[in-house]
């Protein structure tokens, strides 16, 4: 939860180091509970085993915002 979503940036790291940016620095001011975000950055991913990261950054430093809960759903065989 953060009252000025537009001040997060979200990024998802695979095991590799490769960044995918979920959302960057933005204009939008209003706040939101739930978010949700799709990335294709990973299609075709040789291996994709290992330690996932997500990345949550509050731009302001506000320390206002927090992570309650993350879901990830991988589609792929």
């Amino acid at each position: 939860i953060h009252p000025r979503r537009g001040d997060v940036v979200i990024r998802l790291v695979n095991p590799h180091g490769v960044v995918s940016v979920l959302t960057e620095r933005h204009g939008d001011l209003h706040s939101n509970m739930e978010w949700m975000f799709h990335t294709v950055h990973f299609w075709g991913e040789a291996n994709p085993t290992g330690v996932w990261k997500l990345e949550v950054d509050d731009q302001i430093r506000s320390g206002r915002g927090r992570v309650e809960w993350v879901r990830l759903s991988v589609y792929g065989y």
